[in-house]
């Protein structure tokens, strides 16, 4: 099963930082699905999985600030609803207790999962997911959500990183996770984060092409 990576909105306030002569778009010009709107987008155009990678070193990744008033920490039983109703949201799936015990909190391969929250509620999950037969030394970067009310608050940025922080505690020496072509502002953010894009197929080749072009523009 294909897992999902983050959904945060288009206005993203790490994407506008400068490296070696271009700048990520404020605004790229690919227009971010959101909520049933994102249910659609896939119904009606081709979907392509995109893998990423942090080849390390992991300790490069630090903590991302957050606004006062949010903050992390790792999930309990108590937080399973809350999980769901930020996962089906985000990624207009459905999603309910006894998925988030299968698919997160009782999982074998995921030791924690995270989340962030303010003084309404959690707004945002993030899990750390460990396949050794699969990916040998690396941890995976598994279901970043983040609620509509919180985009552009850099907290998928958080959660990925506090994840990533995770995995180099555990000893492992890389980072994976798989995303969509659709997902613009979350592919910008692993950028930031310095993951890397890792072509697994010629057609996934061709959507990092399409893609990139409407992440950047050129500093003139």
């Amino acid at each position: 099963m294909f897992v999902k990576a983050e959904r945060e909105g288009p206005t993203c306030p790490i994407c506008s930082a400068e490296t070696n002569g271009v700048v990520f778009s404020e605004t790229p010009s690919y227009t971010q699905p959101t909520g049933h709107r994102a249910l659609a987008h896939r119904r009606e155009a081709p979907m392509t999985q995109l893998f990423m990678t942090h080849p390390g070193p992991l300790d490069l990744v630090t903590p991302v600030p957050l606004s006062d008033g949010i903050t992390l920490r790792s999930a309990t039983k108590a937080d399973e609803s809350a999980i769901a109703e930020t996962l089906a949201e985000s990624f207009a799936e459905a999603w309910d207790i006894a998925r988030v015990r299968a698919e997160l909190t009782e999982a074998t391969d995921v030791p924690v999962t995270w989340v962030a929250e303010d003084a309404q509620g959690i707004l945002g999950v993030a899990s750390e997911r460990v396949m050794p037969d699969t990916y040998p030394g690396a941890g995976y970067v598994h279901y970043v959500g983040v609620l509509d009310r919180a985009r552009g608050r850099r907290i998928g940025a958080a959660l990925t990183a506090r994840c990533v922080q995770g995995f180099f505690e555990r000893g492992l020496t890389r980072t994976v996770l798989e995303t969509d072509d659709f997902r613009a502002p979350a592919v910008v953010t692993y950028l930031r984060l310095g993951f890397v894009p890792t072509y697994r197929s010629e057609l996934e080749q061709h959507a990092w092409s399409a893609l990139f072009p409407t992440l950047f523009g050129t500093k003139h």
